[in-house]
């Protein structure tokens, strides 16, 4: 491969010597040496994630993410490095904890600690605060070069308990650890949080507000019920209107996409003795928005008292409906529409939920008399809305698999492939995740 232009000259190497060790067989080595050389990958392998981490921090000061059309380096993570956004946090949470303690960036450049050892301090000092961990950095990066991630973990969940209980801190610094994190845990949700007074104050009353003394025949552990709850308080919030509009000016609400098929059949309404059903589509699973295929027992709950939105899917490209010209706002029907088929915004690699997304218009409604139809609008967020508007970035859609696909300012083509649409109410049940097939 050799070294590319403006590239550093450690590179090059690199990328040869990473080439030949993956055309390496290790099943041609004895043990002695595939021992050996597993303990030396690893150790490289924590080099190789310190010299990323410098090189982000050098990346994120001169924000270079804008270059490729993200406002930020975890973004440009998501997108370009192919990284979760839970990933990508850590890779930027990183940044922050070397910079902040200098024997720990020692160590991580030594591969004397991995990734994991240094997440962990990093997710300590956003809930102490940088001043503890600065005062625990000749405790905390020993205790790292020594013993694994789930021995440091039990060090920083003590040392976080202390500082909670500290009185002696000031109240502004404990207002500034009050977080709350979501991240999905298999099939389930991981909630964690901490409260400030108030809110905590606020969250203990609605939940005795919504915890019913328990039946004698309720088994239920005391956080469970405190979770069930935790679901009926978010429910009466959505439910009466209390809570602000989305995007679009749409209620905050969960999406089940799901065919009408597999509807009936949840439902009772037989097996299709006739055939009837043909022109329905498939009777793939329901699809949750924001979360995937869900099983046919929580599909057939949530559907049973939800409002029915009828969307119609082209089976080639998704397209549900049309509207003409007669709206230039995108009104609530078809914003629903547009959600159904661009769960996030269309932008390749973006992943920023529909609700935060805006509706665009392929051809501009004035300009080019583009109609307020389906097929030529897309939700984009807003910060790729402002690179198309005012950056001089470009879209164009494929009319015959709904692909969008990017052009750069100087009219080059940008490197990441074409965002799909979901097309149907099953996008993992067929190939490519969902998307039509090319054509």
């Amino acid at each position: 491969m050799g070294e590319e232009a403006g590239v550093p000259g450690p590179i090059g190497p690199l990328t040869d010597a990473l080439a030949a060790l993956v055309d390496l067989d290790p099943s041609t080595l004895d043990d002695a040496a595939v021992r050996e050389a597993t303990l030396l990958l690893l150790r490289s392998h924590n080099q190789l994630d310190a010299a990323i981490t410098r090189f982000l921090g050098v990346f994120d000061d001169r924000r270079l993410s804008r270059h490729d059309a993200y406002g930020s380096t975890k973004r440009w993570l998501e997108a370009f490095g192919r990284l979760s956004g839970p990933a990508a946090s850590s890779r930027m949470r990183a940044v922050e904890i070397t910079r902040l303690l200098p024997d720990l960036e020692e160590a991580f450049g030594a591969g004397e600690v991995s990734s994991e050892h240094v997440n962990r301090i990093g997710l300590t000092a956003e809930e102490v605060g940088d001043d503890v961990i600065e005062q625990v950095e000749q405790t905390l990066v020993p205790l790292a070069r020594q013993f694994d991630p789930h021995t440091l973990h039990e060090a920083c969940a003590y040392l976080r308990d202390a500082a909670l209980r500290d009185k002696n801190t000031p109240p502004d610094q404990q207002y500034l650890r009050r977080g709350v994190t979501l991240t999905r845990l298999g099939d389930m949700w991981k909630l964690r949080s901490i409260l400030d007074t108030e809110t905590g104050a606020l969250l203990s009353a609605g939940l005795d507000a919504f915890t019913k003394a328990p039946a004698p025949d309720d088994d239920r552990s005391p956080a469970q019920r405190r979770h069930d709850a935790l679901a009926d308080l978010l429910t009466a919030t959505l439910r009466d209107g209390r809570a602000p509009t989305v995007g679009g000016g749409l209620r905050p609400h969960i999406a089940l996409l799901m065919p009408v098929r597999r509807y009936m059949q949840l439902h009772d309404h037989g097996d299709d003795p006739d055939g009837s059903w043909d022109a329905c589509g498939d009777d793939g699973p329901a699809v949750l928005s924001e979360w995937g295929p869900v099983p046919d027992g929580l599909a057939s709950r949530l559907s049973c008292d939800a409002m029915l939105q009828p969307i119609w899917l082209h089976p080639d490209n998704g397209v549900p409906l049309k509207l003409g010209r007669a709206y230039r706002n995108t009104p609530p029907a078809l914003r629903r529409a547009l959600a159904a088929r661009d769960p996030h915004c269309r932008w390749p690699g973006c992943r920023m939920p529909a609700n935060w997304c805006d509706s665009h218009h392929l051809r501009e409604w004035i300009r080019d008399h583009g109609e307020t139809d389906i097929d030529n609008l897309v939700l984009l967020c807003r910060y790729h809305h402002v690179c198309v508007h005012e950056r001089g970035w470009s879209l164009r859609r494929d009319p015959g698999n709904g692909w969008i696909i990017v052009i750069r300012p100087d009219g080059t083509p940008y490197e990441l492939g074409p965002s799909h649409p979901r097309a149907s109410a099953a996008p993992y049940s067929r190939g490519g995740g969902g998307d039509p097939p090319p054509g």
